[in-house]
């Protein structure tokens, strides 16, 4: 005898996402996420969690009223996927990129650029530019090109990191991604070019300031000029030598690739793209993935070994593949727990259902919301990375089924720069293990530890001792010596 299945219960009705929209409480959800995106969305989650005992999926999208927007702060790593690949039919996104950072950035890095364009007209321009990036990513690892030998040079015996002395890990980093992305997209080093370098970077750390000001307002009196109108004129002016440097190199003949203007080029687009790839928030971005890779492949020890010596021993044993895998998962792991950014906006421009989990509920964004995808919660999620979510394992993407981190974002608007920065972050480590070069010292603060994926930590832990606006770092120095056996 057999019993009649019991039809699936049907999904509840779409809601919209949960919090308050208090306009009043704007100010303070202001303050509150830039103090700290992790403590401000955790503790939302976890209001949830409590008001919903019985709910499974505990990555619901969050509601908050910021810039005085109605944001939704979505956190589910299939439903950052969702967004990210989403489109229309006739081939245009229902999440629109250039009206979310138009504020933001329309000032600072002007469009027509990738960043600040969408659907047919992205996809147009990213053709264009994905041919120029073949050019990084054909040898970054070749010991001859000049990346190799500006990363041998940084930490070679007489160069910019001192042997056995005490050195700021996420500082050192920033001088290396410096040199790397000047060096890579403009052929500036300062030991060619001391001056220009150092007025480029002075320049890119004015217009970041002014882009980032606690006071969006453009105002240059006899006596006194905002954040904001400094960094506007910084970025004219950066512009300017830009343009100077691409003249530069195609009247000496440089093989540098945006050298090379072809006639259906754009030579103001291409100075403005070069803008945005030398930018401080890039080098800030490296900067962050290199200190935690760093961390990761020095410092950390899994039952008493740690990374570098397994890497060592595989290398001794004739093992070079294994080791070279082994590497590569390192990176990726380092990249889903400690992405350089917390996440990337999109203004919603029709109203959207993004599906919850199976038995969940789905979530309603109406047309005119902003939505913040949050990488570290994402990276995180239970329901894809299993109970090991929030554990570092340098091996977890030596397994085919790891799924892809979301640090560099997904989809048609991926990073244009992904593959590049984690070859140069590839490259750097490799540099280093070559040359006999360790590094000693300690991770102490419990928050570093829980954005590195060592221990768990409470939020407001996180906002003691992790920067994660606009990039994620260290709050205070860590300290080490780098030294060569």
């Amino acid at each position: 005898m057999t019993s009649n299945p019991q039809p699936p219960s049907p999904r509840p009705p779409p809601q919209l996402p949960f919090g308050n929209s208090n306009t009043f409480r704007g100010i303070s959800e202001n303050f509150a996420f830039h103090s700290s995106p992790e403590s401000f969305i955790a503790s939302r989650i976890q209001q949830w969690q409590a008001q919903n005992p019985s709910a499974l999926d505990t990555r619901a999208p969050i509601r908050a009223k910021i810039l005085n927007r109605n944001v939704a702060v979505v956190s589910s790593y299939r439903q950052i996927e969702q967004i990210l690949n989403a489109t229309d039919e006739d081939g245009e996104p229902p999440y629109i990129a250039s009206k979310a950072y138009h504020e933001l950035m329309t000032q600072f890095f002007p469009p027509p650029n990738l960043l600040l364009s969408d659907g047919c007209p992205h996809a147009k321009m990213r053709r264009g530019w994905d041919r120029r990036m073949e050019a990084f990513g054909s040898s970054p690892s070749d010991p001859h090109s000049s990346l190799s030998n500006a990363i041998s040079s940084f930490f070679s015996d007489g160069g910019c990191v001192p042997l056995n002395q005490p050195v700021n890990l996420y500082e050192t980093m920033k001088k290396l991604a410096w040199r790397v992305l000047l060096g890579s997209f403009l052929k500036l080093s300062p030991d060619d070019d001391e001056k220009i370098f150092e007025e480029v970077q002075r320049l890119h750390e004015v217009l970041l300031r002014g882009q980032f000001s606690l006071m969006p307002i453009s105002v240059n009196t006899r006596f006194w000029q905002s954040p904001r109108s400094k960094g506007i004129q910084a970025r004219e002016k950066l512009q300017e030598l830009i343009m100077q440097r691409l003249e530069v190199l195609r009247s000496a003949g440089s093989e540098a690739p945006f050298a090379k203007i072809q006639e259906e080029d754009c030579i103001e687009e291409i100075r403005d793209h070069l803008l945005m790839m030398t930018s401080s928030l890039a080098v800030k971005g490296l900067a962050s993935l290199l200190t935690a890779f760093f961390l990761n492949v020095f410092l950390f020890d899994r039952e008493g070994v740690r990374v570098a010596d397994e890497l060592r021993s595989l290398d001794e044993s004739g093992q070079t593949e294994e080791r070279s895998r082994f590497l590569k998962s390192v990176c990726l792991e380092t990249e889903r727990l400690s992405p350089p950014i917390v996440g990337i906006m999109r203004r919603v421009a029709r109203d959207v259902l993004i599906s919850g989990s199976d038995s969940g509920t789905d979530t309603l964004l109406p047309a005119g919301w902003d939505v913040w995808m949050y990488f570290v919660g994402a990276g995180r999620d239970p329901a894809v990375f299993g109970e090991t979510c929030m554990s570092f394992d340098p091996s977890r993407y030596m397994k085919d089924a790891a799924p892809e981190p979301l640090g560099f974002g997904a989809g048609p608007k991926v990073c244009l720069g992904k593959n590049f920065l984690r070859d140069i972050a590839l490259l750097t480590a490799e540099t280093c293990l070559a040359s006999g070069l360790s590094v000693e010292g300690e991770v102490s603060k419990p928050g570093l530890k829980a954005w590195l994926g060592w221990n768990e930590a409470p939020p407001e832990q996180w906002a003691a001792d992790v920067k994660q606006l606009p990039t994620q770092h260290p709050t205070a120095p860590v300290l080490v010596r780098f030294l060569r056996s």
